[in-house]
């Protein structure tokens, strides 16, 4: 049996998708939406999550305050959520005995380190981060990390996801703003992230789910893909001219997890491209 926190998700709902089709067993908890056979509304913190746990199950935990503005927002809620959250599920998972818990982290957690290639191996240095959210993945990775729980530990370091939504990642954002304009302002042009589209992020989660030994992967995009990038493959899908005004150009932000491990240990690999990506972003438009 797979266990899901955030079943109501982005990804949570891409994932519940695909585990259907397998024909796979699940059950999951959120805070949001209507309860069903698949699904409870129960908070990650509630200790009722334990009933629906038991020696066969498999963990993958992806509820969180997700995002830095979020968390900044309401740093309270979000430590209590993301850290006090994560440690009832380690507690009840270790009471249970758990076959594994798969853990959603984030590429976040290496930092803003320009031109340098993150992996696994990378040291994460809690005390340098400057973004909350991080923060709190970051603790969450040492608590399920713990060398006395008893239970296989994964950890997936996601990249920033895109996907068939109006809002989320830059993707996301700069082709609704060409969508509406014929001038996007973005920070810098040659600011660039290994964007990954939520197929490959749910595929990579499915790699996992019965590996049998302790590991950390970044579940991320191949490819340095610019800002520049996405305001010029939105163009082309949009069959329309737009011109890119910088705010910040001399402010450049890179990130560069590689996802070799990944691919080394599994036979997973990013499928979909920019392009296809993009163009998939045409439905939440109605644009043929």
């Amino acid at each position: 049996m797979i266990f899901i926190t955030g079943i109501n998700s982005f990804v949570g709902k891409y994932l519940v998708s695909e585990l259907k089709k397998r024909n796979l067993k699940f059950i999951g908890v959120d805070i949001n939406g209507k309860e069903n056979q698949y699904f409870k509304k129960i908070d990650i913190r509630d200790k009722k999550i334990e009933k629906y746990i038991t020696s066969k199950t498999t963990i993958i935990h992806l509820a969180s305050l997700s995002t830095d503005r979020m968390c900044l927002n309401n740093p309270d809620l979000a430590f209590d959520v993301n850290v006090r959250g994560t440690i009832n599920l380690i507690n009840i998972a270790n009471k249970k005995k758990v076959k594994r818990f798969i853990f959603a982290s984030t590429e976040w957690v290496y930092g803003n380190q320009a031109n340098k290639i993150q992996s696994e191996n990378d040291q994460i240095k809690i005390e340098n981060l400057n973004s909350f959210y991080a923060i709190t993945k970051a603790i969450g990775e040492k608590l399920i990390l713990n060398k006395n729980n008893k239970f296989k530990q994964i950890i997936l370091r996601f990249g920033i996801i895109y996907g068939e939504r109006v809002t989320g990642s830059a993707v996301e954002s700069i082709f609704r703003n060409c969508v509406k304009n014929k001038t996007v302002e973005i920070g810098s042009k040659y600011t660039s992230r290994r964007f990954i589209h939520i197929s490959d992020i749910v595929q990579g989660i499915i790699k996992v789910l019965k590996f049998k030994k302790n590991n950390i992967f970044n579940l991320t995009g191949s490819v340095d893909i610019t800002l520049q990038d996405v305001v010029n493959i939105s163009s082309k899908v949009l069959k329309k001219i737009i011109k890119i005004k910088e705010i910040n150009p001399k402010i450049v932000s890179n990130r560069k997890p590689t996802n070799n491990k990944l691919k080394k240990e599994t036979d997973w690999k990013p499928r979909v491209k920019l392009l296809q990506g993009v163009k998939s972003l045409k439905k939440c438009y109605n644009i043929i």
